[in-house]
């Protein structure tokens, strides 16, 4: 299935296709991103990485910004 994914912070979007039943977590590891650094959004929804993706779905995947 395709998607387009937006990853802020890096400027970037794309197209990305995925099997049938792929999840948030799967799409991370494809991109290699560390979950623990990145919240999730699925057409404008923050979704859980056990989430499964849609076909046409618009992904956005934001840093998460720490600091003391």
């Amino acid at each position: 299935m395709r998607m387009r994914v937006e990853i802020k912070g890096r400027g970037e979007q794309r197209e990305v296709e995925m099997d049938s039943g792929a999840t948030v977590w799967d799409l991370l590891k494809e991109l290699k991103i560390s979950r623990e650094t990145v919240v999730v959004f699925m057409d404008g929804r923050v979704v859980p990485e056990e989430e499964p993706l849609r076909e046409g779905a618009q992904i956005t995947i934001l840093p998460v910004v720490t600091g003391g």
